[in-house]
Protein backbone atom coordinates (compact mmCIF):
# COMPACT_ATOMS: atom_id res chain seq x y z
CA UNK A 1 0.00 0.00 0.00
CA UNK A 2 1.11 3.56 -0.71
CA UNK A 3 2.42 5.50 2.28
CA UNK A 4 0.64 8.81 2.80
CA UNK A 5 2.65 11.59 4.42
CA UNK A 6 0.55 14.23 6.13
CA UNK A 7 2.02 17.72 6.12
CA UNK A 8 0.78 20.16 8.76
CA UNK A 9 2.25 23.66 9.02
CA UNK A 10 5.20 22.66 6.89
CA UNK A 11 6.05 19.64 9.09
CA UNK A 12 5.74 15.97 8.20
CA UNK A 13 3.80 13.83 10.62
CA UNK A 14 3.37 10.12 11.09
CA UNK A 15 0.26 9.03 9.14
CA UNK A 16 -0.96 6.84 12.03
CA UNK A 17 -0.69 9.70 14.51
CA UNK A 18 -2.21 12.22 12.11
CA UNK A 19 -5.12 9.90 11.32
CA UNK A 20 -6.32 10.08 14.90
CA UNK A 21 -6.45 13.87 14.78
CA UNK A 22 -8.45 14.08 11.54
CA UNK A 23 -12.22 13.96 11.60
CA UNK A 24 -13.01 12.27 8.29
CA UNK A 25 -16.75 12.73 8.77
CA UNK A 26 -16.43 16.52 8.80
CA UNK A 27 -14.07 17.11 5.87
CA UNK A 28 -14.74 20.48 4.30
CA UNK A 29 -16.24 20.76 0.86
CA UNK A 30 -13.19 22.67 -0.38
CA UNK A 31 -10.92 19.77 0.57
CA UNK A 32 -13.11 17.33 -1.33
CA UNK A 33 -13.09 19.57 -4.40
CA UNK A 34 -9.30 19.88 -4.25
CA UNK A 35 -8.94 16.09 -3.98
CA UNK A 36 -11.31 15.50 -6.90
CA UNK A 37 -9.47 18.08 -9.03
CA UNK A 38 -6.15 16.37 -8.28
CA UNK A 39 -7.49 12.92 -9.19
CA UNK A 40 -9.09 14.25 -12.37
CA UNK A 41 -5.91 16.01 -13.53
CA UNK A 42 -3.85 12.85 -12.94
CA UNK A 43 -6.31 10.76 -14.98
CA UNK A 44 -6.42 13.25 -17.85
CA UNK A 45 -2.68 12.82 -18.37
CA UNK A 46 -3.14 9.10 -18.97
CA UNK A 47 -4.33 8.22 -22.45
CA UNK A 48 -5.64 5.04 -23.97
CA UNK A 49 -3.20 2.93 -25.95
CA UNK A 50 -5.69 2.32 -28.73
CA UNK A 51 -6.71 5.17 -30.99
CA UNK A 52 -10.40 5.97 -31.50
CA UNK A 53 -11.60 5.28 -35.00
CA UNK A 54 -15.08 5.23 -36.54
CA UNK A 55 -15.83 2.97 -39.47
CA UNK A 56 -18.03 5.53 -41.19
CA UNK A 57 -18.79 3.26 -44.15
CA UNK A 58 -21.55 1.73 -42.03
CA UNK A 59 -23.06 5.10 -41.20
CA UNK A 60 -23.24 6.72 -44.63
CA UNK A 61 -24.18 5.69 -48.14
CA UNK A 62 -21.30 6.22 -50.56
CA UNK A 63 -22.27 7.69 -53.88
CA UNK A 64 -20.55 7.20 -57.23
CA UNK A 65 -19.02 10.66 -56.92
CA UNK A 66 -17.52 9.75 -53.53
CA UNK A 67 -16.05 6.54 -54.92
CA UNK A 68 -14.57 8.45 -57.84
CA UNK A 69 -13.02 11.00 -55.46
CA UNK A 70 -11.54 8.24 -53.28
CA UNK A 71 -10.13 6.44 -56.29
CA UNK A 72 -8.57 9.63 -57.64
CA UNK A 73 -6.94 10.45 -54.28
CA UNK A 74 -5.48 6.94 -54.03
CA UNK A 75 -4.19 7.08 -57.61
CA UNK A 76 -2.42 10.42 -57.13
CA UNK A 77 -0.87 9.22 -53.86
CA UNK A 78 0.36 6.03 -55.51
CA UNK A 79 2.11 8.15 -58.13
CA UNK A 80 3.93 10.11 -55.44
CA UNK A 81 4.80 6.89 -53.63
CA UNK A 82 6.27 5.32 -56.77
CA UNK A 83 8.23 8.47 -57.62
CA UNK A 84 9.79 8.53 -54.15
CA UNK A 85 11.60 5.25 -54.89
CA UNK A 86 13.49 6.71 -57.87
CA UNK A 87 16.91 8.16 -56.92
CA UNK A 88 16.93 11.94 -57.19
CA UNK A 89 13.20 12.39 -56.68
CA UNK A 90 13.63 12.27 -52.90
CA UNK A 91 15.61 15.51 -53.14
CA UNK A 92 12.80 17.23 -55.06
CA UNK A 93 9.97 15.98 -52.86
CA UNK A 94 11.79 16.79 -49.61
CA UNK A 95 12.27 20.43 -50.66
CA UNK A 96 8.61 21.10 -51.51
CA UNK A 97 6.85 22.80 -48.55
CA UNK A 98 3.34 22.04 -49.80
CA UNK A 99 4.08 18.35 -50.22
CA UNK A 100 5.59 18.09 -46.72
CA UNK A 101 2.59 19.89 -45.25
CA UNK A 102 0.23 17.43 -46.93
CA UNK A 103 2.23 14.44 -45.62
CA UNK A 104 2.27 15.79 -42.06
CA UNK A 105 -1.52 16.28 -42.16
CA UNK A 106 -2.14 12.77 -43.49
CA UNK A 107 0.05 11.21 -40.79
CA UNK A 108 -2.01 12.71 -37.97
CA UNK A 109 -5.41 13.00 -39.66
CA UNK A 110 -8.23 11.23 -37.76
CA UNK A 111 -5.77 9.56 -35.36
CA UNK A 112 -6.60 10.48 -31.77
CA UNK A 113 -6.11 8.96 -28.30
CA UNK A 114 -8.61 9.93 -25.61
CA UNK A 115 -7.74 10.08 -21.95
CA UNK A 116 -8.92 7.28 -19.69
CA UNK A 117 -11.33 9.67 -18.00
CA UNK A 118 -12.99 10.56 -21.31
CA UNK A 119 -13.06 6.95 -22.55
CA UNK A 120 -15.22 5.85 -19.59
CA UNK A 121 -18.26 7.28 -21.36
CA UNK A 122 -18.41 5.33 -24.63
CA UNK A 123 -21.38 7.24 -26.03
CA UNK A 124 -19.76 10.59 -25.37
CA UNK A 125 -16.47 9.45 -26.95
CA UNK A 126 -18.31 8.10 -30.00
CA UNK A 127 -20.19 11.37 -30.44
CA UNK A 128 -17.03 13.44 -30.00
CA UNK A 129 -15.18 11.30 -32.56
CA UNK A 130 -18.03 11.70 -35.06
CA UNK A 131 -17.97 15.50 -34.70
CA UNK A 132 -14.18 15.52 -35.05
CA UNK A 133 -14.44 13.45 -38.24
CA UNK A 134 -16.97 15.88 -39.76
CA UNK A 135 -14.82 18.93 -38.86
CA UNK A 136 -11.73 17.35 -40.42
CA UNK A 137 -13.60 16.61 -43.61
CA UNK A 138 -14.91 20.16 -43.81
CA UNK A 139 -11.40 21.51 -43.25
CA UNK A 140 -10.25 19.52 -46.28
CA UNK A 141 -13.14 20.78 -48.39
CA UNK A 142 -14.90 17.41 -48.41
CA UNK A 143 -18.60 16.73 -47.85
CA UNK A 144 -19.40 15.79 -44.26
CA UNK A 145 -20.98 12.52 -45.35
CA UNK A 146 -18.00 11.37 -47.42
CA UNK A 147 -16.83 7.90 -46.38
CA UNK A 148 -13.08 8.06 -46.20
CA UNK A 149 -11.84 5.51 -43.64
CA UNK A 150 -10.52 2.98 -46.17
CA UNK A 151 -9.23 5.75 -48.39
CA UNK A 152 -7.45 7.36 -45.46
CA UNK A 153 -5.79 4.04 -44.56
CA UNK A 154 -4.46 3.79 -48.11
CA UNK A 155 -3.25 7.41 -48.16
CA UNK A 156 -1.59 7.06 -44.76
CA UNK A 157 0.18 3.86 -45.78
CA UNK A 158 1.62 5.67 -48.80
CA UNK A 159 2.61 8.58 -46.54
CA UNK A 160 4.56 6.24 -44.27
CA UNK A 161 6.42 4.81 -47.25
CA UNK A 162 7.14 8.25 -48.75
CA UNK A 163 8.48 9.58 -45.43
CA UNK A 164 10.84 6.61 -45.12
CA UNK A 165 12.14 7.28 -48.65
CA UNK A 166 12.63 11.07 -48.53
CA UNK A 167 13.57 11.65 -44.88
CA UNK A 168 17.28 11.26 -45.61
CA UNK A 169 17.18 14.45 -47.71
CA UNK A 170 15.19 16.60 -45.27
CA UNK A 171 16.97 19.71 -44.03
CA UNK A 172 14.81 21.60 -41.56
CA UNK A 173 17.04 24.66 -41.69
CA UNK A 174 15.37 25.47 -45.03
CA UNK A 175 11.85 25.59 -43.56
CA UNK A 176 9.91 27.54 -40.98
CA UNK A 177 9.28 26.02 -37.58
CA UNK A 178 5.53 26.04 -38.22
CA UNK A 179 6.10 23.63 -41.11
CA UNK A 180 8.52 21.07 -39.70
CA UNK A 181 7.18 20.93 -36.12
CA UNK A 182 3.91 19.08 -36.92
CA UNK A 183 5.81 16.77 -39.28
CA UNK A 184 8.37 15.79 -36.62
CA UNK A 185 5.70 15.42 -33.95
CA UNK A 186 3.65 13.12 -36.18
CA UNK A 187 6.66 10.93 -36.95
CA UNK A 188 7.63 10.66 -33.27
CA UNK A 189 4.04 9.88 -32.28
CA UNK A 190 3.94 6.86 -34.55
CA UNK A 191 7.27 5.69 -33.13
CA UNK A 192 5.89 5.83 -29.58
CA UNK A 193 2.31 4.80 -30.36
CA UNK A 194 1.38 1.38 -28.99
CA UNK A 195 -1.97 1.02 -30.74
CA UNK A 196 -2.66 -1.89 -33.07
CA UNK A 197 -2.78 0.59 -35.94
CA UNK A 198 0.93 1.37 -35.34
CA UNK A 199 2.39 -2.05 -34.48
CA UNK A 200 0.39 -4.35 -36.78
CA UNK A 201 1.81 -5.11 -40.26
CA UNK A 202 0.29 -3.55 -43.32
CA UNK A 203 -2.38 -5.68 -45.03
CA UNK A 204 -2.17 -8.37 -46.16
CA UNK A 205 -0.41 -9.26 -42.89
CA UNK A 206 0.68 -12.71 -44.06
CA UNK A 207 2.77 -11.16 -46.86
CA UNK A 208 4.34 -8.27 -44.95
CA UNK A 209 6.18 -7.78 -41.67
CA UNK A 210 6.62 -4.01 -42.09
CA UNK A 211 4.66 -1.86 -39.65
CA UNK A 212 4.01 1.90 -39.49
CA UNK A 213 6.21 2.06 -36.40
CA UNK A 214 9.08 0.41 -38.29
CA UNK A 215 8.83 2.90 -41.19
CA UNK A 216 8.70 5.89 -38.83
CA UNK A 217 11.75 4.52 -36.98
CA UNK A 218 13.57 4.49 -40.29
CA UNK A 219 12.37 8.01 -41.12
CA UNK A 220 13.42 9.42 -37.74
CA UNK A 221 16.83 7.76 -37.89
CA UNK A 222 17.47 9.27 -41.34
CA UNK A 223 16.23 12.72 -40.30
CA UNK A 224 18.51 12.77 -37.26
CA UNK A 225 21.68 11.95 -39.22
CA UNK A 226 22.03 15.55 -40.43
CA UNK A 227 23.53 17.56 -37.56
CA UNK A 228 21.55 20.69 -38.44
CA UNK A 229 18.31 18.75 -37.85
CA UNK A 230 19.10 17.74 -34.26
CA UNK A 231 18.13 20.93 -32.47
CA UNK A 232 14.88 21.41 -34.49
CA UNK A 233 13.92 17.80 -33.70
CA UNK A 234 14.60 18.16 -29.98
CA UNK A 235 12.81 21.52 -29.77
CA UNK A 236 9.77 20.12 -31.57
CA UNK A 237 9.35 17.06 -29.31
CA UNK A 238 10.19 18.38 -25.84
CA UNK A 239 6.99 16.88 -24.41
CA UNK A 240 7.49 13.61 -26.33
CA UNK A 241 11.14 12.97 -25.42
CA UNK A 242 10.43 10.74 -22.36
CA UNK A 243 7.98 8.60 -24.33
CA UNK A 244 10.40 8.44 -27.28
CA UNK A 245 13.34 7.26 -25.17
CA UNK A 246 11.12 4.75 -23.38
CA UNK A 247 10.13 3.21 -26.72
CA UNK A 248 13.75 3.23 -27.97
CA UNK A 249 15.06 1.56 -24.81
CA UNK A 250 12.44 -1.18 -25.12
CA UNK A 251 13.42 -1.77 -28.75
CA UNK A 252 17.12 -1.81 -27.84
CA UNK A 253 16.46 -4.63 -25.39
CA UNK A 254 14.44 -6.69 -27.89
CA UNK A 255 16.83 -9.09 -29.66
CA UNK A 256 14.07 -10.57 -31.80
CA UNK A 257 13.80 -7.39 -33.92
CA UNK A 258 17.35 -6.73 -35.07
CA UNK A 259 16.43 -4.05 -37.62
CA UNK A 260 14.26 -2.06 -35.21
CA UNK A 261 16.94 -2.49 -32.54
CA UNK A 262 19.58 -0.90 -34.76
CA UNK A 263 17.23 1.92 -35.80
CA UNK A 264 16.67 2.68 -32.10
CA UNK A 265 20.42 2.71 -31.53
CA UNK A 266 20.98 5.11 -34.44
CA UNK A 267 18.33 7.53 -33.12
CA UNK A 268 19.73 7.49 -29.58
CA UNK A 269 23.27 7.98 -30.88
CA UNK A 270 22.29 10.91 -33.10
CA UNK A 271 20.13 12.70 -30.53
CA UNK A 272 22.82 12.33 -27.86
CA UNK A 273 25.10 14.48 -30.06
CA UNK A 274 22.74 17.47 -29.90
CA UNK A 275 24.56 20.62 -28.85
CA UNK A 276 23.60 23.45 -26.52
CA UNK A 277 20.95 23.27 -23.84
CA UNK A 278 18.99 20.78 -25.92
CA UNK A 279 21.91 18.34 -25.68
CA UNK A 280 21.96 18.63 -21.89
CA UNK A 281 18.22 17.94 -21.78
CA UNK A 282 18.58 14.90 -24.06
CA UNK A 283 21.41 13.45 -21.93
CA UNK A 284 19.42 13.88 -18.73
CA UNK A 285 16.24 12.44 -20.20
CA UNK A 286 18.07 9.43 -21.63
CA UNK A 287 19.94 8.84 -18.37
CA UNK A 288 16.61 8.67 -16.52
CA UNK A 289 16.28 5.19 -18.00
CA UNK A 290 19.09 3.59 -16.02
CA UNK A 291 18.87 0.34 -17.97
CA UNK A 292 20.05 2.07 -21.15
CA UNK A 293 23.71 1.94 -20.01
CA UNK A 294 23.47 -1.77 -19.30
CA UNK A 295 21.79 -2.44 -22.67
CA UNK A 296 24.42 -0.48 -24.60
CA UNK A 297 27.22 -2.34 -22.82
CA UNK A 298 25.45 -5.64 -23.49
CA UNK A 299 25.31 -4.73 -27.18
CA UNK A 300 29.11 -4.31 -27.17
CA UNK A 301 29.67 -7.42 -25.05
CA UNK A 302 27.68 -9.59 -27.45
CA UNK A 303 29.94 -8.55 -30.33
CA UNK A 304 33.06 -9.18 -28.23
CA UNK A 305 31.76 -12.62 -27.18
CA UNK A 306 30.98 -13.51 -30.81
CA UNK A 307 34.52 -12.61 -31.91
CA UNK A 308 35.97 -14.62 -29.01
CA UNK A 309 33.83 -17.61 -29.99
CA UNK A 310 35.08 -17.53 -33.60
CA UNK A 311 38.68 -17.25 -32.38
CA UNK A 312 38.21 -20.22 -30.03
CA UNK A 313 36.72 -22.39 -32.78
CA UNK A 314 39.58 -21.48 -35.12
CA UNK A 315 42.13 -22.36 -32.43
CA UNK A 316 40.47 -25.71 -31.76
CA UNK A 317 40.51 -26.46 -35.49
CA UNK A 318 44.27 -25.84 -35.59
CA UNK A 319 44.17 -22.50 -37.43
CA UNK A 320 46.47 -19.68 -36.41
CA UNK A 321 44.02 -17.03 -37.70
CA UNK A 322 40.34 -16.67 -38.45
CA UNK A 323 38.99 -18.25 -41.67
CA UNK A 324 38.78 -15.82 -44.59
CA UNK A 325 35.15 -16.70 -45.39
CA UNK A 326 33.84 -15.13 -42.16
CA UNK A 327 32.13 -11.80 -42.81
CA UNK A 328 32.51 -8.79 -40.57
CA UNK A 329 28.81 -9.00 -39.69
CA UNK A 330 29.17 -12.60 -38.48
CA UNK A 331 32.27 -11.68 -36.51
CA UNK A 332 30.38 -8.87 -34.74
CA UNK A 333 27.46 -11.09 -33.79
CA UNK A 334 25.03 -10.09 -36.53
CA UNK A 335 25.69 -6.35 -36.43
CA UNK A 336 28.34 -4.02 -37.91
CA UNK A 337 31.29 -1.98 -36.70
CA UNK A 338 29.30 1.20 -37.32
CA UNK A 339 26.56 0.05 -34.92
CA UNK A 340 29.16 -0.80 -32.29
CA UNK A 341 30.73 2.61 -32.80
CA UNK A 342 27.35 4.28 -32.27
CA UNK A 343 26.75 2.34 -29.05
CA UNK A 344 30.16 3.37 -27.69
CA UNK A 345 29.62 6.97 -28.82
CA UNK A 346 26.28 7.16 -27.00
CA UNK A 347 27.94 5.96 -23.80
CA UNK A 348 30.68 8.57 -24.18
CA UNK A 349 28.17 11.41 -24.60
CA UNK A 350 26.27 10.23 -21.53
CA UNK A 351 29.45 10.01 -19.45
CA UNK A 352 30.54 13.56 -20.38
CA UNK A 353 27.93 15.08 -18.06
CA UNK A 354 28.91 15.06 -14.40
CA UNK A 355 25.32 14.36 -13.28
CA UNK A 356 25.42 11.03 -15.13
CA UNK A 357 28.81 9.80 -13.89
CA UNK A 358 27.33 8.10 -10.83
CA UNK A 359 25.22 5.91 -13.13
CA UNK A 360 28.40 4.33 -14.52
CA UNK A 361 29.81 3.31 -11.12
CA UNK A 362 28.14 -0.10 -11.13
CA UNK A 363 29.35 -0.80 -14.69
CA UNK A 364 33.04 0.06 -14.29
CA UNK A 365 34.19 -3.56 -14.33
CA UNK A 366 32.23 -4.25 -17.55
CA UNK A 367 33.73 -1.23 -19.28
CA UNK A 368 37.22 -2.20 -18.10
CA UNK A 369 36.80 -5.78 -19.38
CA UNK A 370 35.76 -4.49 -22.81
CA UNK A 371 38.74 -2.12 -22.93
CA UNK A 372 41.24 -4.87 -22.00
CA UNK A 373 39.76 -7.66 -24.16
CA UNK A 374 41.88 -8.59 -27.16
CA UNK A 375 38.74 -9.61 -29.03
CA UNK A 376 37.29 -6.09 -29.00
CA UNK A 377 37.71 -4.34 -32.34
CA UNK A 378 40.61 -1.82 -32.19
CA UNK A 379 38.38 1.14 -33.13
CA UNK A 380 35.84 0.19 -30.47
CA UNK A 381 38.59 -0.44 -27.93
CA UNK A 382 39.90 3.10 -28.40
CA UNK A 383 36.42 4.51 -27.84
CA UNK A 384 35.99 2.38 -24.72
CA UNK A 385 39.26 3.81 -23.39
CA UNK A 386 37.88 7.29 -24.07
CA UNK A 387 34.75 6.30 -22.16
CA UNK A 388 36.86 5.27 -19.18
CA UNK A 389 38.54 8.68 -19.23
CA UNK A 390 35.22 10.54 -19.11
CA UNK A 391 33.92 8.24 -16.38
CA UNK A 392 36.84 9.11 -14.11
CA UNK A 393 37.31 12.80 -14.98
CA UNK A 394 35.45 15.69 -13.41
CA UNK A 395 35.14 17.55 -16.69
CA UNK A 396 31.64 18.87 -17.34
CA UNK A 397 30.37 19.73 -20.80
CA UNK A 398 28.41 22.96 -20.94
Amino acid sequence: PETVVVVTDGKKEDPKVAAKAIDYENISEESLRALWKRLRSSNEKRVENESVKIEDEFLFIQSDQDRHLSSRCSSVMNIFRSLSFIPGNDMILSHHPGFLLMISQLLSLHHVHYSELESQDCNQSFERTSKRSIKEKEALGLPSGWCFSKTLDSLRESSFCIMANISGQLDFSNFNQSLYTPLIQSVVHWVTCSSSEAVDPFPPAYLSTITPQRLMLEALSKMSILSSNLQPIVRSIKDQIPALFKALVLLLGDRTQQVAREFALVIMSNLSQTGGNEGVEVAHQLANFTQVISLLLKFLEDAEASAANFALNAHMAGHSSLPSNISQEELCGGTSIDMLRRAALTLIHLAKYSDNKKLFLTHQHRVLNLAMSRFTHPRIGAMIANLLYHMESDWKLT
